[in-house]
């Protein structure tokens, strides 16, 4: 699929996008509606694939390396 990492906090499956990249901007385009849609769907997928995970509600991180730098962007779709 699309996913990088599923994750848990707490109640919470987090579904997290890893990006790598010398360009800090390029977040920006990187993650843009037609990926979205395709990290969506792919969560959609390993949630019923996986029925047991007993989660509340899902979230959506992104996680941008670049330059030696990391950012982890919580909740990035904000949906």
């Amino acid at each position: 699929g699309e996913v990088d990492i599923v994750a848990r906090e707490g109640d919470c499956v987090v579904f997290v996008e890893v990006k790598t990249h010398g360009d800090p901007g390029y977040l920006e385009w990187s993650v843009g509606p037609l990926k979205r849609h395709r990290i969506i769907s792919a969560s959609r997928r390993w949630l019923l694939a996986h029925p047991d995970s007993d989660s509340s509600y899902v979230r959506y991180d992104v996680v941008l390396m670049s330059g030696g730098r990391v950012e982890h962007i919580r909740d990035a779709f904000g949906d």
